[in-house]
């Protein structure tokens, strides 16, 4: 799996950022509720996500 795009990883909750904070976040879509969450391991192996910022 560690050579999975981070993408497979992604997980798309409905829910307040704050649920997130142990994950990388950025957002996905228009709806301001969606989050991509990414565990921060597999984030890590994803060096394009640098691109859309690490919040911490």
């Amino acid at each position: 799996m560690e050579n999975a795009p981070p993408e497979i990883c992604a997980l798309r909750v409905k829910t307040p950022p704050k649920i997130c904070a142990p994950f990388w976040k950025i957002m996905c879509g228009e709806d301001p509720d969606v989050w991509t969450c990414f565990e921060k391991n597999f984030a890590s192996l994803g060096h394009h996500l640098t691109s859309l910022g690490e919040v911490s």
